[in-house]
């Protein structure tokens, strides 16, 4: 099976300092091309015949540079190199001049492969060293006996010695590589989770890593599973070579996604609905659990983080005593609503009397009275409609999508609602409600909008209470509502 690499695009360019294994891949390609260009004179000098010297060590010239090029050296690839480097020994005036070109060829080549394929060259070009002379002493009028014998000798322990040192070479640099890979990896994704406060974002940069860290492991496999009621569902998959079945959703155990490989199951208190499955063939490596771990601990904390910003929000956005929201969450939802289409009321309610609630009762019953006034007010309006309390005894209460005049009966409602409540032993002190109602337009500004609510509060409230006072032109000039304001 061939061993793909990463292509090297820009084989001319010499790879910065922090890519080990590219840069050595290319240190590689000079020194063996320096060689074919040192041997080949003389090589070609004395060839016969000539020409198909020529064009066996442009075979080769090519087979590396196509190598180079596309990051990938194919099983093909190795036997034509094989069948030249034999070719060339064996038309050579002397095999030892060539020597050079096929053990720069063999360790070079063994940067791009694994254990297995550098197996293969091995034997490949042990054949080359010992088919090469073979030849070379039948095609020769008055074969030299010493030369003969040194090229078998010298091939099969150079190939030999040259095989183990080049794949020892590669499995280092490729294992510095990958850490170097996995520790960018770590890194990048704590960058990119950094202050990051949408769940989904999280969640999705999070996958995004571990499908970074599934394309540079081979073999790797990583699924997303979710648990539910009925068991674990398949949720999201990367790195296998044939994606699961497409009935398969729901699973009783990780081996049924792929059971030729061992799995991993990473889960965390913290999210306790997302499971990842880690799988690789035989098991996975150590490094690679504790790479996604990371990933995962990362997602984890940007997860908490986020849900602590939440709470801040809400808090910011949120009156303490009644749970509603306070005087910022309201005009940030009325400035929200404002800036879409569609009618839009607001009314600004006072309580009427509260005052003698709080200083013949005390602060405790005006709280228990407030309290009880935002859980009517809740009560009498639909769900997605905005309940505030401004401060004090002053709410507010924002209508979307419903007209002027079913607004002004709403109003109606909430003023005759809470002037059934009391307090006091004997629920001898009651209270009423004045509210300023106001109805959007689309060129009317938020502050202004506002002023307007208070203005018919204001009115409401001088006209005896207890009532309600939809805001009109002629209750006051522009300038004087911002005054009174």
């Amino acid at each position: 099976m061939d061993d793909v690499r990463e292509a090297d695009r820009s084989w001319w360019r010499i790879p910065p300092r922090d890519e080990a294994e590219a840069r050595v891949r290319w240190i590689g390609l000079a020194v063996v091309l320096s060689t074919v260009l040192t041997c080949a004179p003389p090589l070609i000098a004395r060839a016969e015949p000539r020409p198909l010297m020529i064009v066996l060590l442009a075979v080769l010239t090519a087979s590396l540079l196509i190598g180079r090029r596309t990051g990938r050296v194919p099983v093909a690839m190795d036997v034509l190199d094989a069948l030249c480097f034999t070719l060339v020994l064996m038309i050579s005036a002397i095999p030892l001049v060539g020597f050079g070109i096929g053990f720069q060829t063999i360790w070079y080549r063994c940067l791009y492969s694994s254990g297995a394929r550098n197996l293969l060259r091995a034997l490949l070009f042990l054949f080359a060293y010992s088919a090469g002379p073979v030849l070379w002493w039948n095609v020769q009028a008055q074969p030299n006996p010493d030369i003969f014998t040194t090229a078998l000798t010298a091939g099969f322990f150079t190939t030999v010695s040259l095989s183990i040192f080049g794949w020892q070479l590669a499995e280092s640099i490729n294992a510095r590589e990958f850490s170097s890979r996995r520790e960018r990896l770590i890194a990048e994704t704590g960058t990119r989770l950094l202050g990051a406060t949408d769940g989904e974002r999280i969640r999705q940069t999070g996958w995004q890593a571990l499908e970074s860290l599934a394309s540079f492991t081979p073999g790797l496999r990583v699924a997303r599973l979710i648990r539910t009621s009925d068991g674990l569902n398949l949720d999201r998959t990367t790195g296998f070579p044939h994606p699961p079945p497409p009935g398969l959703t729901s699973i009783d155990r990780v081996s049924e996604l792929d059971g030729g490989c061992g799995w991993e199951v990473l889960a965390y208190d913290e999210i306790p609905d997302v499971s990842i499955a880690l799988g690789h063939p035989g098991r996975v490596p150590p490094d690679v659990v504790s790479t996604a771990g990371s990933i995962l601990n990362q997602v984890v904390l940007a997860h908490r983080n986020s849900e602590t910003h939440a709470e801040l929000v809400t808090q910011a956005l949120t009156d303490p005593l009644t749970g509603l929201a306070n005087r910022q969450g309201f005009t940030e939802a009325t400035a929200r609503l404002l800036s879409g289409t569609g009618d839009l009321s607001v009314m600004f309610i006072d309580l009427d009397d509260f005052k003698d609630v709080n200083d013949n009762l005390g602060h405790a019953a005006g709280d228990d009275l407030l309290v009880r006034v935002a859980a009517m007010l809740r009560s009498l309006v639909r769900d997605n409609d905005v309940v505030a309390r401004l401060g004090g005894d002053e709410f507010a209460v924002l209508l979307k999508g419903i007209d002027e005049r079913t607004a002004g009966h709403i109003a109606e409602r909430i003023v005759l609602g809470l002037s059934t409540l009391t307090s006091g032993p004997a629920g001898q002190y009651a209270i009423g409600a004045s509210i300023g109602l106001v109805h959007s337009d689309a060129q009317i500004s938020l502050p202004e909008l506002l002023v307007r609510a208070d203005v018919a509060m204001y009115r409401a409230k001088a006209q005896g209470k207890g009532r309600m006072q939809t805001w009109q032109p002629e209750l006051s000039p522009h300038s004087e509502l911002l005054g009174r304001a």
